[in-house]
């Protein structure tokens, strides 16, 4: 486990390959306050203060890079802080946070066009001169891994007989002491698998026979070498070995078959996913000899993360078809070529 603190650049070595966050500050901080319903304060310190039935609430959005969102799994803890610079009359104050369940800006959000809350996820105490810090687990886990939420950032709301603190904001001089997060997480990337069946360069030996022809009337001429163009239907079966997770879904596979090795026909052969085995069998259509490029790709089903299996399997068609001629009684024996 490495932790990503977002307030830097760093490089995070994962279960495979690398992730790369960027430097984050907050996209967005305000706060609104009940007894100003009107009035926007953005730019200026947060402020989380109640009097009587008067209270204002602190909104903080980040934005995750598209980098780690698209391929992460928050796996170990979320972490908001603030640095309380003061807290009323000196005493420590808890607040609840929340999901915020619509868009906002810091330059235009009031108490009276405050988007609603979506759930709430316990609460911490704020301390004067020192960092407040709130465990976001639960938010970033539904937001970037399980997708029920979506992140329009927290809501800093007092408990109820609370009176208060107050927080720098990400455009305050107190460089060190502005809002961050803190996320710890692994990159979810299915395991390696390999390819087992047919083998790599395999070659299938495929005849065309007599069921393929029929029976002929009695009586009837066929002068099969210049008028038949054989066809020959040949079920092949493909298997390969698991792949694991480390993520929050499962894994299924998706295998493509191809007549050319960077499978750039259009369409491919054979492209079905949603394999929940480690085998697929398929009948294929063949008319001539040919070479045959395949593969199989695992996928993450919660992040919908796809790995390939880091090889690539040919196999060759032999393809022989036999000669047939007209017996007594209208028979047919089939001659190899």
């Amino acid at each position: 486990m490495k932790r990503l603190t977002l307030f830097m650049l760093i490089i995070l070595i994962s279960f495979v390959q690398l992730a790369t966050a960027d430097t984050l500050d907050p996209t967005d901080d305000a706060y609104t306050a009940s007894w100003s319903p009107s009035s926007n304060f953005d730019g200026g310190n947060l402020q989380c203060y109640k009097s009587g039935s008067t209270e204002a609430w602190i909104w903080i959005l980040f934005d995750l890079p598209g980098a780690v969102v698209g391929e992460t799994w928050i796996y170990d803890g979320a972490h908001l802080l603030l640095y309380i610079y003061d807290c009323y009359n000196g005493q420590s104050s808890s607040a609840y946070v929340y999901d915020v369940s619509g868009p906002w800006q810091e330059e235009s959000i009031t108490h009276g066009s405050k988007p609603g809350l979506g759930p709430e996820s316990g609460y911490s105490t704020a301390t004067q001169g020192q960092w407040w810090d709130y465990n976001a687990t639960y938010f970033l886990r539904e937001w970037y891994s399980y997708g029920s939420l979506t992140n329009y950032g927290f809501c800093i709301k007092l408990l109820a007989n609370e009176r208060g603190f107050w927080a720098y904001d990400r455009e305050d001089y107190h460089t060190n002491e502005r809002p961050y997060l803190v996320v710890d997480y692994v990159v979810v990337t299915p395991s390696h698998f390999d390819l087992s069946e047919p083998t790599n360069g395999q070659v299938i030996n495929v005849y065309d026979s007599k069921d393929n022809r029929g029976m002929l009337d009695n009586g009837s001429n066929l002068d099969i070498c210049e008028s038949y163009e054989p066809v020959v239907a040949h079920t092949i079966d493909f298997e390969w070995g698991a792949s694991a997770t480390n993520g929050p879904g499962t894994i299924s596979y998706r295998i493509q078959v191809d007549d050319t090795s960077d499978f750039s026909s259009t369409p491919l052969l054979l492209d079905v996913d949603g394999i929940r085995t480690n085998s697929y069998s398929h009948e294929f259509d063949f008319t001539e000899d040919g070479t045959y490029y395949w593969r199989v790709t695992a996928i993450e089903s919660q992040l919908d993360v796809e790995t390939d299996c880091n090889n690539t399997f040919y196999f060759t068609v032999d393809y022989e078809w036999i000669n047939i001629e007209e017996t007594t009684w209208g028979q047919i024996k089939a001659l190899e070529n």
